[in-house]
């Protein structure tokens, strides 16, 4: 899991690397247009993804559901 992040933050910071590097190849007034629409759209999807995401096993157990928090941390291993 901790792996997976790591790698999702690398991906994420090349992608940001090389937007920028393509709008500073850009002529134009479209640069600040061009962020606005990719931070607008990234938004979007974040806001999407909480509505598909179900609860962590670390958020039922703070919510003291114990029987609920351990089946899904055995369904987790499962996989």
């Amino acid at each position: 899991m901790n792996i997976s992040f790591q790698m999702m933050i690398m991906i994420k910071i090349l992608v940001a690397n090389l937007v920028n590097d393509w709008k500073t190849k850009m002529k134009g007034d479209n640069r600040g247009r061009i962020s606005l629409g990719l931070a607008a759209v990234l938004a979007l999807m974040k806001t999407a993804r909480l509505f598909f995401l179900l609860d962590t096993p670390n958020s039922i157990l703070e919510f003291d559901d114990m029987v609920t928090g351990i089946n899904v941390v055995m369904l987790a291993d499962i996989n």
